[in-house]
């Protein structure tokens, strides 16, 4: 993958695209955020970087929060690391879970 392709079409599914950058010559970020029902908040950030020695790719960031209460600590960990994982992989073009040989963890299949 180079900051050439056109990252976000290739590697990423419908779900995260931005049609404004979707094609762009040059991707530098993309982030969104906001509540899915059940009180989970999620955010998902793509951004082009420079590592040592001048290399250029990309830093992708997904996060979440499990606003509700009910439940306690522990289960709202777990309930929010399960939705993480299941997140991962929905942003994930089909392209690039063959190309990175990536499956669906068994805790969310």
């Amino acid at each position: 993958m180079s900051p050439s392709e056109p990252v976000l079409a290739t590697y990423f599914s419908e779900l995260v695209h931005v049609r404004a950058v979707l094609h762009a010559q040059s991707l530098h970020k993309v982030e969104a955020s906001w509540r899915e029902p059940g009180d989970v908040d999620l955010r998902f950030m793509l951004e082009q970087v420079t590592a040592k020695d001048d290399v250029e790719g990309f830093r992708l960031t997904t996060a979440g929060q499990r606003l509700a209460a009910e439940a306690s600590p522990r289960d709202r960990l777990d309930a929010l690391h399960n939705r993480l994982q299941a997140f991962f992989h929905d942003v994930l073009s089909e392209h690039a879970k063959k190309e990175w040989t990536l499956t669906l963890p068994a805790v969310v299949q």
